[in-house]
């Protein structure tokens, strides 16, 4: 049945198999090297957390860019791409913790008019309003989780 183990398995099991001294050093070595490898992928994890939420973020930011050149561009109605600028924003502010759906509709407009300055109000205010509406009992996703609270802001 020995021999149904991987090599390595076999060699690792037997070495300690009569002896106490070696079964004991081998315990220590494995805490050891698991303590080391668990702090590697601790450090590696966070780089790649790290490195993932500079892409995402960089990826809304640009998402954001594309929405303002979009409403500069646009020589109609400007509600909807008001109302696509604030969903960018979305993205950004659950990377940045800031509970964009709490904020009062003023807080937005004037966030909006911050963003896209000289644009329409009439355009601001309508596209703020469909997307206020269609978001006020929706919570961000991050405090959803219960993670985040700490850093929470509303604008």
């Amino acid at each position: 049945m020995i021999r149904a183990f991987k090599e390595e398995s076999q060699r690792a099991v037997l070495k300690t198999a009569h002896s106490e001294l070696a079964l004991m050093e081998a315990i220590h070595k494995i805490r050891s090297d698991r303590t080391d490898y668990i702090a590697r992928l601790d450090r590696l994890r966070n780089a790649v957390d790290s490195e993932r939420n500079r892409l995402l973020r960089d990826e809304a930011i640009s998402l954001v860019w594309n929405r303002q050149y979009a409403i500069r561009s646009c020589r109609g109605e400007i509600n909807w791409l008001v109302y696509e600028l604030c969903k960018a924003l979305y993205e950004l502010a659950e990377l940045d913790h800031v509970d964009l759906n709490g904020a009062t509709y003023m807080q937005k407009v004037r966030l909006i008019s911050q963003v896209i300055p000289g644009a329409d109000p009439g355009g601001i205010a309508e596209g703020v309003r469909e997307y206020h509406e269609s978001r006020r009992r929706w919570p961000m996703e991050y405090l959803k989780d219960g993670v985040g609270h700490a850093g929470r802001e509303v604008l």
